[in-house]
């Protein structure tokens, strides 16, 4: 089995005001972290898709094994940048792809992990619910690959989700919540973290495949 990971880190962070995907967190900046939980989750290929302040991430490094794609539609919105990421990433035969945000800096290798059992156990696609609503890290088998190209625009690949409804599985992952898209919520989740939550390991809290 092999499953690929797309680590999205394209967007301008307009709402935070500066680069997110190069926000410190012990010793490495968001990108570099969100792509070694995906590589620490054996995902295979691992591909980070960069577009605005594309040059600034990629002066700062990737880990090493990790594939760089910079899609010059990034201004065109998620969906596109999704689709130009099938691209790269199925150049190898793969079962399925994991999907990530490089703002969700709770999300470790052990939440990534109970993606791909709840797919192994039947779901073609596998996605988190946040507390607050569901979304990424989510996890889309093979048989999903035609509609991921096919997104286009700020198309996100809820449609997907919710054009399969009795496909997929639901996971309960708090860490999800923790997605950084303004100041305040880093400086919370950096509170947090300091409590001892953002240590914790992910667990499940009710809702399993």
């Amino acid at each position: 089995m092999r499953i690929g990971a797309m680590v999205l880190a394209a967007g301008a962070s307009r709402r935070f005001g500066q680069p997110k995907p190069l926000l410190m967190l012990d010793g490495e900046n968001l990108a570099q972290r969100t792509c070694r939980v995906a590589l620490e989750a054996d995902g295979s290929p691992v591909v980070l898709m960069l577009g605005a302040r594309a040059e600034e991430v990629l002066q700062a490094g990737t880990p090493s094994g990790v594939r760089v794609h910079v899609h010059s539609g990034w201004a065109e919105g998620m969906g596109g940048t999704i689709a130009a990421g099938m691209d790269g990433l199925t150049t190898d035969p793969l079962d399925a792809v994991m999907l990530l945000l490089a703002d969700q800096p709770a999300i470790d290798a052990s939440c990534l992990r109970r993606l791909v059992l709840a797919y192994e156990r039947g779901a073609s696609i596998v996605i988190s619910d946040s507390g607050r609503s569901w979304g990424p890290p989510a996890l889309f088998a093979r048989r999903h690959f035609r509609a991921l190209r096919a997104l286009k625009g700020d198309q996100g690949a809820k449609a997907i989700v919710q054009e399969n409804p009795t496909d997929r599985a639901v996971l309960a992952m708090p860490e999800a919540a923790w997605d950084v898209d303004e100041p305040d919520r880093w400086q919370a989740f950096l509170v947090s973290r300091g409590m001892g939550w953002g240590n914790r390991p992910c667990e499940s809290m009710g809702v399993e495949p």
